[in-house]
């Protein structure tokens, strides 16, 4: 792990604004069968404790969720942006899954 201390103003964004995660729930693993999956956006929220809160009230604690920063980036060839999410907390559905991703959802 390498840190680095950066300034305040090296952050984007303003962190007053309301952001917006995509929480994905996993359901419990069965032999032979795939692992159900439900995701919901949370909107309206100032940090991802918010998000995190939400989903431990309101998932079972027999299913694993992780929750998806939602950000855009520019698309190739200055055609506007694309969404995309990037894991901030959690584990995915596969018990040996890696500690994180990047998930790019491309229209059209």
């Amino acid at each position: 792990m390498k840190v680095t201390r950066v300034a305040s103003e090296e952050i984007a964004g303003d962190v007053r604004e309301p952001r917006s995660y995509r929480i994905r729930e996993w359901g419990p693993s069965t032999p032979g069968m795939s692992r159900t999956m439900d995701e919901w956006d949370v909107s309206g929220v100032f940090n991802v404790i918010e998000a995190i809160l939400w989903a431990t009230s309101n998932i079972s604690s027999e299913n694993s969720f992780e929750i998806f920063a939602v950000t855009t980036i520019p698309r190739p060839h200055g055609s506007g942006v694309q969404p995309i999410f990037v894991r901030v907390f959690g584990v995915d559905g596969d018990p040996n899954g890696g500690a994180g991703e990047v998930v790019n959802l491309f229209e059209g």
